[in-house]
């Protein structure tokens, strides 16, 4: 038995001793310019207005469903909080240059300037924004963020 556990010892050694103990990668992140820039574009585009009343509408559809009293139904609404959402905004534009981000703010204001109504207006969203704002917004409705 101890020569089986010995085999396997250094059989096994080498594959331990080639792995990169070192942390792992730095996390892409934004320059505070960048980061300005992106404020701007939520700015412009009212996303934290948009942001507010989504989360509203889907804690009302389960607060329906799930036969809630009003005064948890206004507890979980007054738990929104758009700064637990906006790092996923940033990391969205993570890869985008600092042009890039000017270009885009310049459409956005040219495309949302008619639009009256914070629901109407466009945003730059893709599929991992919308499942992030699905994982918050069920997390709001959990209790998770009741101060």
């Amino acid at each position: 038995m101890k020569q089986i556990f010995l085999l396997f010892v250094l059989c096994t050694f080498p594959l331990f001793k080639a792995q990169d103990l070192t942390s792992p990668p730095a996390t892409v992140s934004n320059t505070i310019k960048n980061n300005s820039i992106i404020d701007e574009i939520i700015k412009v585009t009212e996303f934290e207005n948009y942001f507010v009343q989504y989360c509203e509408r889907k804690i009302k559809m389960e607060a329906t469903k799930a036969v809630w009293d009003e005064k948890k139904t206004s507890k979980i609404i007054k738990s929104i909080n758009f700064k637990f959402y906006r790092s996923s905004i940033y990391n969205a534009f993570a890869f985008d240059s600092e042009k890039d981000l000017k270009d885009i703010l310049e459409l956005f204001k040219k495309v949302n300037q008619n639009r009256q109504n914070s629901m109407s207006k466009l945003f730059p969203f893709d599929a991992l924004l919308q499942y992030n704002l699905e994982g918050y917004v069920q997390m709001v409705i959990d209790g998770k963020y009741i101060e």
